[in-house]
């Protein structure tokens, strides 16, 4: 157990999990107030610790920032097992993935621009690394999904298609949705709806 004791006025502060503490007060920071106003003082303050403390866990802003949303990106991976399991149509299961995704893509917009306008090759290649990884999570557990659909005659896929294309066209197509807001999420249910049956 990792343990951490500092403060003023001869009131130490304990923190029986300082990383995960530093994690915490960040996603608040980040929640509330946004990318930029994000730092490793501020961050450091509303843990009550040194920021030297806070560097000896993440040695960069950019550093916190990856891990924040790879922790993100690991209750999404959670949610949707949940989802999974619920007891809901195709297209309600399809629905609550996209929400989900549009609260990531809202909670995180600015950091993903500013991660990707890092001057850093190490810093894109990770940050391109996990997305890869993330995206083919939710292609593999959409693709899951969708076969156990298909057995149940809730989703027909034509000849041409299989479960793994689907995904994939599906997941670009909610991805691409949550960023950019002209085309809606209902009328891509309509056309997939069409698509499908």
């Amino acid at each position: 157990m990792n343990t951490v004791q500092e403060g003023a006025d001869d009131m130490p502060k304990v923190l029986e999990n300082p990383e995960q503490e530093i994690l915490e007060q960040a996603k608040e920071i980040l929640y509330q107030e946004g990318c930029q106003a994000l730092s490793i003082r501020k961050v450091a303050a509303a843990c009550g610790i040194s920021v030297g403390t806070i560097y000896n866990y993440f040695p960069t802003k950019k550093e916190l920032i990856t891990r924040v949303m790879a922790d993100y990106w690991e209750n999404y991976l959670k949610e949707l097992e949940r989802i999974d399991r619920e007891e809901l149509d195709f297209y309600n299961k399809l629905r609550a993935i996209y929400n989900l995704l549009d609260v990531f893509v809202n909670t995180f917009r600015e950091m993903w621009v500013d991660i990707n306008a890092l001057t850093k090759e190490v810093y894109k290649q990770e940050g391109h690394k996990q997305r890869t990884d993330f995206l083919d999570k939710l292609v593999r557990k959409l693709e899951a999904i969708i076969s156990k659909k298909t057995g149940s005659n809730q989703v027909k896929i034509s000849a041409s298609l299989d479960a793994n294309d689907l995904s994939r066209m599906i997941t670009m197509h909610i991805i691409l949705m949550t960023q950019m807001k002209q085309f809606n999420y209902d009328k891509f249910e309509l056309l997939l709806k069409k698509m499908l049956n």
